[in-house]
């Protein structure tokens, strides 16, 4: 995906996906000459589809179906 704005190139940094928030978050890493203690966060727009959480299909087209899909944590059925 192209975005506005993006970080440089680096290694050695650290991803996750914080799932309460609906977020990708990138922390740090080295660009070659300096370590960066940046933090980027990477979002869908409105556009992007939801999980439902008992309607067994990828609706948000994660490759997780319903309760395996981080976004239906705390679902009542799951």
């Amino acid at each position: 995906m192209t975005t506005a704005l993006a970080p440089g190139q680096r290694t050695g940094s650290r991803m996750t996906y914080d799932a309460s928030r609906g977020v990708v978050v990138l922390f740090g890493g080295h660009d070659g000459s300096v370590h960066q203690g940046d933090t980027w966060e990477y979002t869908w727009g409105s556009s992007w589809p939801d999980e439902t959480c008992d309607n067994g299909t990828d609706d948000d087209l994660d490759g997780l179906i319903d309760c395996f899909d981080p976004d239906c944590l705390g679902f009542p059925d799951c």
